[in-house]
């Protein structure tokens, strides 16, 4: 039985379910759910209910995560923990529990429910971190449903699908947004759609996910460039990351070097891009998956937080924050 001394070491180690956010990528939605759910956290309680998370609960999540990005479903990673498995160390078997989850989803679409659709996502991020969740689920289906288009003779009904399930990822994600706020002084990023076919599903998910982080994120579709260079300096952008998945633009190389003497703030690259861009754009390129930029972008814009903050970071479906 701890002490009152040691409770209250505990505590002033402790940081509020905001910071976790912050530090993991977790919206707090999920954090809670994991706790009352799945049983995964046991966080300590202030005298008004607030959740307070020790060293030792982070870097439970941290661990979470890592089973969560090998495929295990949510509900399998208790027991896996409590055995003192290691996400490295565990052989897992060829079953993919995603498959299910796209499956129900592609069920949804294949009757153009939007209701269904919509239930089935605000459940998954309830449960699953969004690195994970794009990356296992999301972009796979969108990539699935896109390439059956862009063969020009596509089954009947899937181009309905694509352009239902777009829609709908692009409202929600919109939606949450619009119930983020970042802490005074984040970083602000000016994230610009810049393909030459233009996808603003994955950014706007992306911007969404980057609110969660707690950066400030301006979101821009396709533009020409003489406009977002004017949202830059209107909007005090700290960085510019400009996201594609098609071929890069000839002479892209001088093109950034330009910008960046012009802007003095760096201009970053995501997307499929990065893989065919000259070496030396190289270290300006984030990643082509959700996880890898967001684990790019924390490192380059660390948010600073000053003093304690007990409020939600407005994920969907977000309600108190205790």
């Amino acid at each position: 039985m701890p002490t009152s001394e040691d409770r209250e070491s505990m505590v002033s180690e402790a940081v509020p379910i905001r910071r976790v956010s912050e530090l993991t990528g977790v919206n707090s939605v999920t954090l809670r759910a994991w706790e009352r759910r799945y049983g995964l956290l046991k966080p300590l309680r202030t005298a008004k209910g607030h959740r307070l998370y020790r060293p030792e609960d982070i870097a439970r999540v941290e661990a979470i995560q890592r089973w969560l990005a090998r495929g295990v479903a949510v509900g399998q990673v208790r027991a896996l923990l409590d055995q003192g498995a290691e996400a490295t160390e565990v052989d897992l078997s060829p079953t993919d529990p995603w498959q299910q989850h796209r499956q129900v989803m592609a069920h949804a679409l294949a009757a153009l429910d939007v209701h269904a659709l919509r239930k089935r996502l605000a459940e998954l991020t309830a449960e699953y971190p969004m690195p994970v969740l794009v990356d296992h689920c999301i972009e796979p289906l969108l990539s699935q449903w896109r390439s059956d288009v862009g063969q020009g003779r596509p089954q009947y009904g899937v181009t309905s699908q694509l352009l239902c399930f777009e829609s709908v990822l692009y409202d929600y994600f919109a939606s949450a947004r619009h119930r983020q706020s970042a802490p005074k002084g984040a970083p602000r990023l000016l994230l610009v759609d810049n393909g030459r076919t233009p996808d603003s599903v994955l950014p706007m998910i992306l911007a969404y996910s980057l609110g969660v982080n707690r950066l400030q994120v301006d979101f821009f579709g396709p533009v020409p460039q003489a406009e977002w260079l004017y949202a830059v300096d209107q909007r005090g952008a700290d960085a510019v990351l400009l996201y594609t998945d098609s071929v890069p633009e000839p002479g892209l190389e001088a093109a950034h070097r330009d910008l960046e003497r012009q802007l003095a703030v760096p201009i970053w690259l995501a997307g499929r891009q990065t893989a065919l861009v000259d070496s030396t754009l190289q270290p300006h390129c984030l990643g082509q998956s959700h996880s890898e930029i967001l684990a790019a972008l924390e490192a380059r814009l660390p948010v600073r937080v000053e003093g304690p903050d007990f409020s939600d970071n407005g994920s969907p479906g977000s309600g108190a924050s205790r």
